[in-house]
Order: C-alpha cells, then sequence, then structure tokens
C-alpha cells in the first residue's frame, strides 16, 4: 500500500493532536480535557486516571474558594469519643 502524505506530515498532525491534548491537561479544567477527546476521537494512555486527578484537582480548588477545607484532628476526635 502506497501513502500520498510523508511520514513525517502524519508525525506532524500526531504532534499536534497531543499537544493539544497536553494543554487541555495542564489548563487544569476537565471539561476541556473531555470536550478534547470527544472532539478528536483521540486515544490517550491513562486518559481515565488522568481526568480523576483532574477532578480532584478542580474538587479542591472550589472547596479552597469556598471556604470547605476544615482542620481535623484524630487526637481531638479520639478525647470526644
Amino acid at each position: 500500500m502506497q501513502y500520498d502524505t510523508p511520514c513525517d506530515v502524519i508525525g506532524d498532525g500526531i504532534e499536534q493532536l497531543d499537544r493539544r491534548g497536553m494543554a487541555a491537561i495542564e489548563s487544569g479544567d476537565v471539561d476541556e480535557f473531555y470536550r478534547y477527546l470527544d472532539e478528536t476521537d483521540n486515544t490517550i494512555c491513562g486518559r481515565h486516571p488522568i481526568s480523576i486527578l483532574m477532578q480532584v484537582g478542580d474538587l479542591m480548588r472550589r472547596e479552597r474558594k469556598e471556604g470547605a477545607m476544615h482542620y481535623h484532628s484524630t487526637t481531638a476526635w479520639l478525647l470526644t469519643h
């Protein structure tokens, strides 16, 4: 089978696709990452754990903004129970 497109052009396309995925991950915006996956149908090895980490990061940022982070001590709990 012959291809009309040189390998370096295909490689460039793959690199651009991968860099878009990396930018979506680096943005920290899990919705942007999901949009990228939906739009490109690209398969990223580790996409499920990556999206979980992004969701945890998003949750932590929201809790920090809302002041929902609280300090708890096991010792204090043990003394009251």
